[in-house]
């Protein structure tokens, strides 16, 4: 009886994931074009002002010199900045770069939509890598290394996940509650 029950969870196990649909990132946010130009920017400034064009952050792509850019707006790019680093440090293919940046945007995303914990966070990614590490079509397609993937699972937990609260202040609209109660006579 064990033995049924335990290969009852296997196979309701393999359904589970076969029948999940995996969500693919290559090409979506930064198509080839966004990622090659992305590439050729020289300058650090010319790399951010690519990031916030691709990711349509108009307080900072106005070329009014007296505007004050808006923080949130600041803060995303910067998000999206340290993640292009990342990906230049490691050498990673437009592939790469176009997958991966997309992805850590979904997943910063949908963790604050949410209200996920970071660690809800760090299952999805590692759920996300494992569809783009492994070549196996429907289902997954290998875009990343296992080496690759640990470097990204290491990178997320020192940047992404422990900075996580951080994001949430700063994105999420604060909600102040103010009572007052007055007196009844």
């Amino acid at each position: 009886m064990a033995e049924s029950n335990a290969s009852h969870r296997n196979q309701s196990s393999v359904m589970s994931q076969s029948a999940r649909k995996p969500e693919f990132f290559l090409y979506t946010r930064l198509g080839q074009n966004e990622t090659k130009n992305l590439k050729k920017a020289g300058t650090n400034r010319d790399e951010r002002r690519v990031l916030a064009q691709i990711f349509d952050l108009k307080s900072l792509t106005n070329e009014q010199p007296y505007e004050t850019p808006d923080k949130v707006e600041l803060l995303r790019l910067d998000f999206h900045y340290i993640n292009y680093n990342f990906c230049k440090e490691h050498y990673f293919s437009n592939e790469k770069t176009s997958t991966l940046i997309a992805m850590f945007d979904a997943i910063l995303t949908r963790m604050l939509e949410k209200q996920l914990s970071p660690q809800q966070g760090y299952q999805m990614l590692r759920q996300h890598l494992q569809d783009h590490s492994i070549q196996r079509p429907p289902f997954s397609i290998a875009i990343f290394s296992a080496q690759e993937v640990q470097l990204i699972l290491e990178f997320a937990l020192e940047t992404l996940l422990r900075h996580f609260s951080l994001y949430e202040f700063a994105f999420n609209p604060r909600v102040e509650l103010i009572l007052r109660t007055d007196p009844v006579m």
